[in-house]
């Protein structure tokens, strides 16, 4: 079994609203459309480097 880590994971996505609570409304809403394709994210460990992880690609080693 592996050792669990702390990681920071963020996903960035550029908008145009009205206010910071709008914007974080409007990106919510993309990220919960059905067939939405903003599926990388940027991993990073405390110790580590960030890493893009794209969930739509299948890497060796991930779990199923």
């Amino acid at each position: 079994m592996k050792k669990w880590k702390d990681y920071r994971v963020t996903w960035e996505i550029d908008v145009y609203a009205s206010s910071p609570r709008h914007a974080a409304q409007l990106a919510h809403e993309i990220q919960r459309e059905p067939g939405n394709t903003a599926t990388v994210f940027t991993v990073k460990s405390k110790r580590g480097k960030p890493v893009d992880v794209d969930l739509e690609v299948y890497e060796e080693g991930d779990p199923e």
